[in-house]
C-alpha cells in the first residue's frame, strides 16, 4: 500500500506530494527495491553526505528535497506545469529515477507559491 508524503519547504511554503511504495523492480538492466534506488539517487550527486545531513540521515528526505529544489529550479512561474509535465522533465534528468509509480516512486502533486507579485517585496 503505497503512503502519500508531503515535504513543505519553510521559507517559501512550496509543497511536495509523493507517492512511496516498497516494491521489488528492473531498472536500468539491474534488479532494484525503492529503498536502495532512493540511496543510490542520493549518492549520485557531489557532497551528498552534507545534504543528507542537512536531512538528518533520513535518505528519504535528502531524496525528496533534491526533487523539490529540481522541481523550483526548472518550473519558475509557479505551477505552470502539469504532473506529467514534471513527471515528464525527470523521466531524461541524470541522477533520479522515473517519478511515474514503476519504480514506487510517484510525483502526486505540488505547489509553488507566486514569486512574480512585485507588490510581494518591500525595499529597505
Amino acid at each position: 500500500m503505497p503512503t502519500v508524503y508531503k515535504l513543505l519547504h519553510l521559507t517559501t511554503g512550496a509543497e511536495l506530494f509523493i507517492e512511496y511504495e516498497e516494491k521489488d523492480f528492473s531498472y536500468q538492466l539491474c534488479d532494484w527495491n525503492t529503498t536502495s534506488l532512493v540511496e543510490k539517487s542520493v549518492q549520485f550527486w557531489f557532497g551528498y553526505e552534507n545534504l543528507l545531513i542537512d536531512s538528518e540521515n533520513n535518505y528519504l528526505q535528502c531524496f525528496l528535497t533534491l526533487i523539490m529544489r529540481e522541481i523550483i529550479h526548472c518550473n519558475p512561474s509557479r505551477n505552470a506545469l502539469s504532473i506529467d509535465e514534471i513527471i515528464a522533465l525527470f523521466s531524461n534528468k541524470e541522477g533520479f529515477p522515473p517519478l511515474d509509480g514503476s519504480c514506487g516512486i510517484k510525483i502526486v502533486g505540488y505547489t509553488i507559491p507566486d514569486f512574480s507579485d512585485h507588490s510581494s517585496y518591500i525595499l529597505s
